[in-house]
């Protein structure tokens, strides 16, 4: 069915590479654990060293990766989902 059907779902790189190579899948995006980890340790730094307080409406910078808000719950999306496809799968499918 490939051509006809485009398979989908949440899988890592590594597990996604053979439909991605194959042509089963185009593409598929999840969060790219690297910048997803860099978030979380500015975002951290930024509390422990009293930045910024948790609150909602807060605004904390993530520096390369821009800055995130805080909803009204006190969470907010750490960064955008990044696409994996045939132009980069090779880079990603031994990293994770």
């Amino acid at each position: 069915m490939i051509g006809k059907v485009n398979v989908a779902g949440l899988g890592l790189p590594s597990e996604m590479a053979g439909a991605v190579e194959s042509g089963a899948s185009q593409s598929f995006a999840i969060w790219n654990p690297v910048d997803l980890c860099y978030n979380t340790a500015m975002i951290a730094h930024a509390l422990a060293a009293k930045e910024v307080t948790a609150e909602p409406g807060a605004t904390i910078s993530t520096d390369r990766m821009g800055s995130v808000t805080l909803e009204d719950t006190n969470t907010a999306a750490m960064s955008e989902t990044f696409t994996y496809d045939k132009s980069n799968m090779e880079e990603f499918k031994s990293l994770f």
